[in-house]
């Protein structure tokens, strides 16, 4: 029973042990959820893993982005299941390209300098990775960054290669020297950084958009609807909550990030992220000001666009995944 003296409801949230992905686990450990009159059980699961944990019912609702939804959206209904984006939480703009210090590969910064022009040169930039080994995860946003950056130097997947493994692996990987590249999350970026390694492109360099929320299927969106809320309210809550004093609250989401990950991350890695690679917008007017307005340069309908032309373009899905999928109010082309 809740505080209120009403019936409990259990939602079964996956997550992932990144920057982001993880806060819902800090509602569950400081007791927000029962004051929801929910009880939340997170699992962490590796960030490709997510979906089709919601497909096969192992969890109830997770956090993914457009990217990987949009990338699994056609297997899963003919698999005889669906999925439903159903609220956006954050952009995230720290996605990047990686490549190793003794690559002999230069970055899109100093390719800038070497050839000073009115254009960046990113096809020149890209056109590096020929013949390289580029570790990705497969079906998610770290994979078509890949494939974006690739085509817009008119190069083709068999032209590289690419190596699909766990983002922990990956890094691992490229490391050891096993790969040139590797697209990774931010944390995993900064501990590449420190090895003497540097980012060869952003995604806001190719103009990518990563917008990440609530993924549920459509007979949980429906029968859940008031839960879902809830879990958008204990969202913001947890902004609003780091944000008053965001250098020791951190404290507790790098504890349990550090607890997951192979290469821990520590406080000042988390403000820096936290200032520099994602937009957290903390109330539902704020989200829809950033996501709905045709003027923001986050706006979803264009994101949701190129994520179709890039998965159309290399065959990943037949049709493009449709505007209903995404389930967020105001969001539905008029009719």
């Amino acid at each position: 029973m809740s505080e209120a003296g009403g019936k409990v409801e259990t939602v079964r949230y996956g997550i992932s042990p990144s920057l982001d992905a993880v806060l819902p686990r800090l509602a569950e450990t400081l007791g927000w959820d029962g004051e929801a009159g929910l009880e939340i059980r997170t699992s962490m699961l590796a960030w490709g893993d997510v979906i089709p944990a919601i497909a096969d019912g192992a969890v109830d609702v997770g956090i993914q982005n457009l990217n990987s939804f949009q990338a699994s959206y056609e297997d899963i209904r003919k698999a005889g299941g669906d999925t439903v984006f159903y609220y956006p939480l954050f952009v995230f703009k720290g996605a990047a390209i990686m490549v190793r210090g003794d690559s002999g590969v230069r970055s899109l910064r100093e390719m800038q300098e070497a050839c000073p022009g009115p254009q960046p040169p990113i096809a020149e930039t890209v056109a590096q990775l020929r013949g390289k080994t580029i570790q990705t995860v497969e079906g998610t946003e770290a994979e078509q960054l890949v494939l974006l950056a690739l085509a817009s130097a008119g190069l083709r997947p068999d032209d590289v290669r690419i190596v699909y493994d766990r983002p922990d692996e990956n890094l691992a990987a490229f490391l050891r020297g096993d790969a040139q590249a590797f697209t990774g999350g931010v944390n995993d970026q900064l501990r590449s950084r420190r090895e003497g390694h540097r980012q060869l492109l952003s995604a806001a360099d190719l103009g990518f958009i990563v917008i990440d929320g609530l993924v549920t299927t459509t007979r949980y969106a429906r029968e859940h609807d008031s839960t879902l809320r809830k879990l958008i309210d204990l969202w913001f809550r947890t902004i609003d909550y780091l944000e008053e004093d965001l250098q020791q609250r951190a404290r507790i989401v790098v504890e349990e990030l550090n607890r997951e990950r192979s290469f821990p991350c520590d406080v000042d890695d988390y403000v820096y992220a936290w200032h520099h690679t994602d937009i957290h917008p903390n109330s539902p007017e704020e989200t829809a000001e950033l996501l709905l307005s045709l003027d923001s340069p986050y706006y979803w309908r264009r994101a949701w666009d190129r994520n179709n032309q890039c998965l159309l373009r290399e065959g990943r899905i037949e049709q493009p995944v449709p505007y209903d999928a995404f389930w967020m109010e105001g969001a539905q082309p008029d009719p």
